[in-house]
């Protein structure tokens, strides 16, 4: 059992099977999920909208990897029901006892103050209006919590590696 912040908690950032995706080559990505993936084109100039990231969307299970430019996971991505309507909710468990009906205040119980957060409700193009975020540091990562309009749920989570401060590219 880890502690966080003081606190013992029987979780950390690889607790489900996907989680064991962040940082992998997308050649273990078959092996760690049990079936075939199927890994998108991506014009070796990148595209306008992803640069040169890729997403591989397994919606039937409700995730979704972002793959770098050297086919290694950098984030991995679990919705609910309510995030996007072609996505069925994730079925794992979430870190730390924490559900998609957990709220905003339920999350910062458990994990505390977030290194950063946003409350939401800017409209950006092509995005569209911003929902509220925590990301927390947690386990030697990252793990960001994307709510609904009013906190009363989680609509996604998402884990990926600490922003680098020291300079380097990712």
């Amino acid at each position: 059992m880890g502690v966080f912040r003081g606190r013992p908690l029987a979780c950390n950032l690889i607790w489900m099977v996907e989680g064991q995706l962040l940082g992998r080559h997308i050649a273990e990505f078959a092996g760690l999920l049990g079936s075939p993936v199927v890994i998108p084109f991506r014009p070796p100039e990148g595209d306008a909208w992803h640069g040169l990231s890729r997403y591989v969307e397994l919606p039937e299970r409700g995730i979704a990897i972002v793959i770098d430019w050297n086919d290694i996971a950098e984030c991995i991505q679990f919705f609910s029901d309510k995030k996007e309507a072609r996505y069925r909710q994730y079925q794992g468990e979430l870190l730390c006892g924490l559900s998609f009906h957990s709220s905003r205040d339920a999350v910062r119980a458990v994990l505390g103050e977030p290194a950063q957060f946003n409350n939401g409700g800017k409209i950006m193009p092509v995005l569209g209006r911003i929902l509220p975020w925590d990301w927390f540091e947690h386990d030697g990562g990252k793990v960001h919590f994307q709510y609904s309009e009013t906190c009363d749920e989680i609509v996604m989570v998402s884990l990926a590696p600490l922003p680098k401060t020291d300079g380097a590219l990712s």
